[in-house]
């Protein structure tokens, strides 16, 4: 990856370790109301949060060249770095995010660390800035490689109310409302198209075809067919598990 400060031609070429964390944050904030519908209160894509936790190794020399670039870039008043020249596998604000040309600015530093003779690290989080976006969105979604580790339920909206002589009264509100938290994985193209619908339907329902496996999305007290519409609550980006392969937890409620 090579940094530039605001496209001043001040280059640093870093090196990026493949552990990095990806977070891509839509400014929504859910809410379930009073007939278990879930809406969603949202300030707009201009909010969204693109940011990545990275790791740089290197000599000792180079780490200090990148301690010293990011503190010039401070002096120079305006903290705004430009990267470019990523790797294939560098992805690191997303796969949907355009990586030629990506300004932005670094959050926070780690303390640099000597791992070995000659080799040192430092940790970064980086945020985008107005980034721009490759692929676009589906009109459903499915998918075939999902983790048999999944949780599905409905949540009861009952109150039951204990006596002083044990007899119970029942508040049954029913506003049951199926939730699925399951993990995904995807090829890059489809990590693409997946990030896209999410981030242009919003807080809208997603009309999802399929999930390999899962026969009961929301529990045995709900309807099992596909397709369902579902709001993505959350969307989590996982480490990567390959090559260009991506992993995502999500949390999902069914659209009543």
């Amino acid at each position: 990856m090579l940094m530039d400060l605001n496209g001043s031609g001040g280059l640093l070429k870093v090196n990026i370790d493949t552990e990095y964390y990806t977070y891509s944050i839509l400014a929504l904030k859910w809410a379930m109301t009073s007939s278990g519908k879930w809406v969603a209160t949202d300030r707009g894509a201009a909010s969204d949060i693109y940011k990545a936790d990275i790791i740089i190794y290197g000599t000792e020399s180079t780490i200090n060249s990148l301690v010293q670039y990011i503190y010039n870039n401070r002096r120079s008043s305006n903290n705004i770095i430009q990267f470019s020249n990523f790797s294939d596998t560098e992805k690191i604000f997303g796969p949907d995010v355009d990586h030629s040309l990506v300004n932005g600015t670094v959050i926070s530093i780690t303390n640099r660390r000597q791992l070995s003779f000659h080799v040192w690290s430092i940790g970064l989080t980086i945020q985008a800035i107005n980034p721009t976006f490759t692929g676009s969105g589906a009109a459903s979604l499915s998918f075939v490689n999902a983790d048999y580790a999944y949780s599905a339920y409905s949540r009861t909206t009952i109150n039951k109310f204990d006596s002083y002589i044990g007899t119970f009264s029942f508040a049954d509100h029913t506003a049951d409302t199926g939730i699925m938290d399951i993990t995904v994985y995807l090829t890059e193209a489809q990590a693409i198209t997946f990030k896209r619908t999410v981030a242009t339907e919003r807080g809208s329902a997603i009309t999802t075809t399929l999930m390999s496996g899962v026969d009961f999305p929301f529990g045995p007290l709900r309807d099992s067919a596909w397709p369902k519409n579902m709001k993505y609550l959350e969307v989590r980006d996982l480490e990567l598990w390959g090559v260009n392969r991506y992993k995502f937890a999500l949390k999902l409620v069914e659209d009543i």
